[in-house]
């Protein structure tokens, strides 16, 4: 799948493991690791992997976790599980549960975890447990059955302290993670905070910036970010303190305005682009005009689904954009808009297929342990006007409609052509996303043969990226096109890993080359334990199967240090190489 480009975030900003939401997230992300190894250390070389993992980190993971057996017994605790309730460890060895943390319907607890694991279903629940001094604790504990080979079942229990402090997980509250161009909510947390929403006189604003790519054209990425911020600056100083923003991709912002009526929402929109239209923006001696497109929501619906509210809102910057600069449009019918936006996309890609309306970018990715350079081929599509469209704009609508295929093959053959003519990345790995409908496409495979065939370039030199979400959605496609691709002699990425916490058991059955630790494990992990636990896992877990690992997301020192100190071996983000045009 053809990748989003991300700006960098600060680290410093936030930790995202104070935010309850995030925190269970890492809770799953726990639980699926070290389900991975118990399935995993049965047979072979993969023995030992289980007793390191644990080990290694299990015991010192920040979280509270205990193993069970199918009777509840406890077969494994942490420290921190040891620090929550009190117990040292030679306390807990194959002793129940319920004997243990005894308190009020605790029962109850006890029958839904034993219900667990016939059914292999998950629960997660509030709870009352006993310390060993009396106390009782409130607590957040999440279930998840482990299937230790074929005949030992057991049950993993993961807990989250409710009380003022939390144990292994910091209790500081800080701002949500942010764009560190100027402190925005990111695209995760602003639909999570408007879909919180209950007003019905809410206005969604959605804004693209006119004249943004001549600036980075001419001047590149660091004027571009210095924009941003300025711009970013300047529209958080017309709207409210309680109003939400934030940047999507590029030079697109979208603003939640509270209990904002149609009319006031119009106004404000005319107030943002009169800010942006009347700065001037000086660089390297010259002078660089900006203006911005406006489409406007109003009277939103908050049981809506803001995916589709977010569209409609774009829709309508997209035909103010359409009318000029420095535009407002309003959406008065949310379905026409997305209707007559989807297909305006869909026409707008299949015109980029067919008249070659892409251009490829590329970003380094630097070794740490030896070995060559890698760099990851980026896509982009351009409008009519040779204006820059980034990957999140088009990817979902060629992902909804089956345009992906035909896109991953116009990327493959211009990569291949690219290489015979261009010498800029002679002598690295070059990595090239491949969308989950394309790995299920029974022609490609054939297709990338035919390729080679025609080009005649190095087939070592290509490495093809699938996702983690594609892996586990078709397995056996998954694998087939993994052997297949083998067999060409390219090599294969398994990208994004961990993001979607599904069992790690396909690693097993898969030959990956590569695998990419996911950005959402990297972008905290200078400030974050949790994070540095779980990669950490996660490499050793590669490492024992024969897998490099690259951590992506990599945007600043700190983190680059860290990603030194676990050994990984190669490094991706903003803070190595941002992407460049091809």
């Amino acid at each position: 799948m053809q990748k989003t480009e991300t700006a960098p975030t600060d680290p410093a900003l936030a930790d995202s493991t104070t935010r309850p939401d995030i925190r269970r997230d890492r809770a799953e992300a726990a639980a699926a690791l070290f389900i991975s190894a118990a399935n995993s250390a049965v047979e072979g070389r993969e023995r030992a992997l289980l007793a390191n993992l644990f080990e290694a980190i299990f015991a010192d993971f920040p979280q509270a976790i205990a193993l069970l057996d199918a009777e509840r017994r406890v077969i494994q605790a942490n420290t921190a599980f040891e620090n929550l309730f009190g117990y040292p460890a030679d306390a807990l060895a194959d002793r129940r549960l319920a004997d243990i943390l005894a308190a009020p319907r605790f029962d109850s607890e006890d029958d839904t975890v034993a219900g667990l694991v016939p059914s292999n279903a998950s629960a997660r629940m509030k709870a009352l447990h006993k310390h060993r001094d009396g106390r009782t604790i409130p607590v957040i504990v999440t279930y998840k059955p482990v299937v230790i080979g074929a005949r030992r079942t057991a049950v993993l229990a993961l807990y989250d302290d409710l009380r003022g402090r939390t144990h292994g997980v910091a209790a500081t509250t800080r701002q949500p993670i942010n764009d560190s161009l100027a402190g925005l909510l990111d695209r995760r947390q602003f639909e999570a905070e408007c879909s919180r929403r209950t007003s019905h006189l809410d206005s969604l604003i959605y804004l693209s910036l006119d004249g943004f790519d001549a600036v980075n054209a001419a001047c590149a990425h660091p004027a571009g970010d210095t924009l941003l911020a300025i711009i970013s600056h300047r529209i958080r100083n017309t709207i409210h303190g309680s109003d939400l923003l934030t940047r999507f991709c590029g030079d697109e912002f979208a603003l939640l305005l509270k209990d904002c009526p149609l009319q006031t929402a119009k106004r404000t929109a005319s107030s943002i682009i009169k800010q942006i239209r009347d700065y001037r923006f000086h660089w390297n001696n010259r002078t660089y005009c900006i203006g911005a497109s406006v489409g406007v929501v109003s009277h939103i619906n908050p049981a809506g689904n803001w995916s589709q509210l977010l569209s409609a809102a774009e829709g309508a910057c997209q035909t103010a954009r359409s009318q000029g600069s420095d535009r407002v449009h309003v959406c008065r019918n949310i379905d026409t808009a997305q209707r007559h936006a989807h297909v305006d996309w869909v026409g707008r890609i299949d015109t980029a297929i067919r008249d070659d309306q892409f251009e490829l970018c590329y970003q380094r990715i630097a070794p740490l342990n030896g070995g060559g350079e890698h760099a990851e081929i980026l896509l982009r599509m351009l409008d009519s006007d040779g204006c820059v469209i980034a990957p999140g704009n088009f990817v979902p609508v060629a992902e909804n409609n089956g345009l992906m295929p035909a896109i991953d093959r116009w990327v493959i053959s211009a990569v291949f052509d690219r290489l015979i003519l261009d010498r800029v990345l002679d002598g690295m790995l070059i990595n090239i996303n491949i969308s989950a409908l394309t790995v299920g496409d029974e022609a490609i495979v054939d297709f990338i043969r035919d390729e080679l065939v025609r080009t005649g370039i190095d087939r070592s030199r290509i490495c093809f990226e699938i996702t983690e979400t594609a892996v586990v959605a078709d397995l056996s496609n998954a694998s087939k096109f993994v052997d297949d691709i083998h067999a060409l002699g390219c090599k294969v990425a398994l990208d994004d890993f961990g993001s979607g916490m599904a069992s790690f058991q396909y690693l097993r059955s898969m030959q990956f080359d590569y695998l990419k630790i996911d950005g959402s494990f990297i972008r905290d992990l200078a400030d974050s334990p949790v994070d540095q636990a779980l990669t950490d896992a996660i490499n050793r877990l590669a490492r024992t199967l024969g897998i490099q690992t690259i951590a992506e997301y990599v945007e600043n020192e700190r983190i680059v240090e860290w990603v030194k100190k676990l050994k990984i071996d190669f490094l991706q983000g903003y803070g190595v190489h941002k992407p460049e045009r091809w």
